[in-house]
């Protein structure tokens, strides 16, 4: 049996979301865990919403480019280091 390796873990502080990612974490298993945790918001959007998974994604992917954009804009706010 294969050892078992962290990912990634998250753990809300007060109202701040800490992600810590090991070093030995690759890129692509990254990938992997986010598009599968992805795939299962949108079928339980889709469910909950008594709709057809093509519609909740294109829904989902509009709503995850807008946060997306807005944690840039927060992150890089002019002023912010000059």
């Amino acid at each position: 049996m294969a050892k078992k390796r962290t990912l990634f873990n998250s753990y809300m502080q007060g109202d701040q979301l800490h992600i810590n990612i090991p070093k030995e974490t690759k890129e692509s298993e990254l990938s992997f865990v986010l598009s599968r945790t992805l795939y299962f918001m949108v079928q339980k959007y889709a469910d909950d919403n008594h709709i057809k998974f093509g519609k909740a994604l294109i829904l989902y992917k509009e709503a995850i480019a807008t946060d997306i954009g807005r944690q840039y804009d927060m992150e890089h706010k002019v002023g912010k280091n000059g």
